[in-house]
């Protein structure tokens, strides 16, 4: 099939797409606060080269977290149960984040977003193949991609003008508008998200 700009317009404004979307963002919204504003945080806490050694627990927790979690939601089902509780984690992080003056208080918030992370990260992989036609599959790839890497960016920007409690309290408003944005569609099957996403991409 050739090329149209038509149909990667409509995948890029599709409510529904953009709704799912809004997981992948919050996602590596997370990722930006973890480059950018929580060390910041940390090297207040904590000796300077301890930063990254603490840092590293985000990524450590989802090296052996993703895979058992991952299969465990296959069969629990991902979109109800895990996408709920990977919200209930990240909203605990951010508000731990905004309200807690310890340093405990910010290395759970660490290990929460690394759960969060070890959720998230396969759910949004499979979904991708749960909701898309096979026509359908790059376009809809592509602007949850793109989502991403705005999520990033947004958190790396947002950082250079909120101090620590505006910034979480205002992170923490982004997570709920996603979960409200999705939680509509936990109500849906695969096969109804499917066919509202062919009714608006056409």
């Amino acid at each position: 099939p050739r090329f149209s700009w038509l149909s990667s317009w409509r995948a890029a404004t599709s409510f529904t797409i953009l709704r799912i979307s809004s997981m992948c963002f919050i996602l590596s919204y997370i990722q930006g606060i973890t480059y950018g504003a929580l060390p910041i945080s940390l090297s207040h806490k904590i000796a300077p080269q301890y930063v990254g050694l603490v840092m590293s627990l985000f990524y450590i927790i989802p090296l052996m977290a993703t895979f058992n979690l991952g299969k465990s939601s296959d069969i629990l089902g991902r979109r109800k149960t895990y996408i709920i509780v990977a919200y209930v984690l990240c909203f605990a992080a951010f508000i731990l984040l905004a309200i807690g003056k310890n340093l405990a208080g910010i290395l759970l918030a660490v290990v929460l977003f690394g759960l969060n992370f070890s959720i998230m990260s396969p759910v949004t992989m499979a979904l991708v193949g749960d909701i898309a036609e096979d026509k359908k599959i790059e376009l809809i790839t592509s602007t949850i991609l793109m989502m991403r890497g705005l999520g990033t960016v947004c958190a790396l920007f947002i950082s250079l003008f909120l101090a620590n409690f505006y910034l979480y309290g205002v992170s923490l408003l982004l997570a709920v508008l996603s979960f409200l944005l999705v939680l509509p569609l936990m109500k849906l099957s695969f096969q109804d998200i499917k066919s509202k996403i062919a009714e608006e991409i056409g």
